[in-house]
């Protein structure tokens, strides 16, 4: 494991040096040009590094971890230097990570009768208050609200722990039409999970005419044909939506061929609650034998996992703590950070063989710690991507065995409410009682 790790490191370095041969697609024009101590490859890796503390404390640090001190600059020259690199970039490793992975790890790779479960979840990002930032994210300004904040939407791998796609804009634009985007890029052995602010004619209409499953919850009062079903006391039923007259005319104005009589076939499944409540499930997976109702009750029950993915990645990696004022600093950052959170899951995946003979032995079973596993990992992360491949080899080691030692149980069947937030909060970070900052 630890020798196929390293070739998953290798081709990610690999990768960088890429880029940075064929650095005129992801540069400024006339930008890394001539020999300085900001070179591409360094400014992407500072990147990549997520800074959180003081530039100038990690600017001594990242030169100090290359042997090369003598060489350190100013946090002006790095705030220069960054800005003359475009965010496709890390957008290009953030996929990057997610393609090798499924390519080198196929024996790791868990699926669901067939299908990868992929979670598909909206969040919303508080933003620093710029005039270029609210200009590129069209914030608006209301009496209530003028909070400069951006929609992101991550597609995520429910089974293996993998954000595959990512998108970040305006909160003018709805999770929807983010969702949507992903779709062209989705085989056919995926099965997508949405909960209640999904559903639509439209929405379930891209997924069709892509042969793509889905499940999505749906709320009580959707349309008529939902409120009938919940009336009729059946646990499952397939029936037909028809579309709206708008949204006739959005499909149209894509392209579509459909009309008013264009109906959609689905399968309505009613899943009880162990508090008594019912949530209504829309599905394409009408075989009723091979999905059941405690099959679909199960996978929606997996969609949670994208929301501690957002926890992850706002409490543990930080990613509200944007490292520049412009806009090109929040796209860096924001897909930097899915690259390093997909790194830090592909390393834990390595220790799972560890906590087998633990979880033989405990009650409950045994999880990695992932907020100091992503603390241990981040100081090494510039000696992953650039130390001889003999001392990556050790430090691989290391992280496995650092990892292993911080585990923690998996209470099952635990359920925290739901707690809604003033509108408008400024607080970066909301770490829960028992969280400490571990990177």
């Amino acid at each position: 494991m630890i020798a196929t790790n390293l070739q998953i490191i290798n081709e990610i370095r690999n990768y960088l040096n890429h880029l940075a041969e064929n650095m005129i697609e992801y540069v400024k024009p006339g930008a890394f040009t001539r020999p300085k101590k900001l070179s591409f490859q360094r400014v992407c890796l500072l990147i990549l590094k997520l800074p959180k503390r003081s530039l100038s404390i990690e600017l001594n640090d990242f030169f100090y971890e290359l042997k090369q001190s003598e060489e350190s600059c100013t946090a002006s020259a790095f705030s220069q230097a960054r800005y003359k690199l475009k965010p496709l970039v890390f957008e290009r490793l953030m996929a990057k990570i997610s393609e090798v992975f499924y390519t080198m790890q196929r024996e790791l790779i868990v699926k669901w009768k067939g299908y990868f479960l992929e979670g598909v979840d909206g969040s919303t990002l508080s933003l620093p208050d710029t005039e270029s930032i609210r200009k590129y994210f069209e914030v608006q300004e209301n009496r209530k609200n003028s909070a400069t904040k951006a929609r992101i939407v991550c597609r995520y791998d429910l089974l293996n722990d993998i954000v595959k796609q990512a998108s970040i804009g305006s909160m003018s634009q709805g999770e929807k039409k983010y969702a949507i985007t992903h779709l062209d890029n989705l085989e056919e052995d995926v099965l997508s999970i949405y909960d209640r602010n999904f559903p639509s004619f439209e929405f379930i209409y891209e997924h069709q005419i892509r042969n793509l499953q889905f499940v999505i919850r749906s709320k009580i009062g959707f349309n008529k044909v939902v409120k009938n079903f919940v009336n009729s006391g059946k646990q499952s039923e397939i029936v037909c939506f028809s579309p709206s007259s708008s949204g006739v005319k959005n499909l149209v104005a894509k392209g579509y061929s459909i009309d008013k009589n264009s109906v959609l076939k689905v399968r309505l499944e009613r899943i009880e609650l162990e508090n008594g409540e019912i949530e209504i499930l829309i599905t394409s997976l009408i075989d009723t034998v091979a999905f059941t109702n405690a099959d679909l009750k199960w996978v929606y029950n997996k969609r949670w996992g994208s929301e501690t993915n957002y926890d992850s990645l706002k409490n543990k990696l930080e990613i509200e703590l944007f490292t520049g004022q412009k806009p090109e600093s929040i796209l860096q950052d924001f897909y930097a950070t899915i690259f390093v959170y997909n790194l830090n899951a592909i390393l834990i995946k390595e220790c799972q063989p560890l906590l087998e003979p633990i979880n033989q032995k405990r009650k409950h079973n045994y999880k990695i710690n992932r907020n100091v596993s992503i603390g241990i990992m981040k100081p090494r992360l510039v000696g992953l991507l650039t130390d001889d491949l003999k001392e990556v080899e050790l430090l691989l080691q290391f992280l496995k065995t650092s990892f292993a030692n911080n585990i923690q149980p998996v209470r099952p069947n635990r359920s925290n409410p739901r707690k809604k937030r003033r509108t408008g909060g400024r607080n970066k970070i909301r770490p829960l009682k028992n969280y400490k900052r571990a990177s």
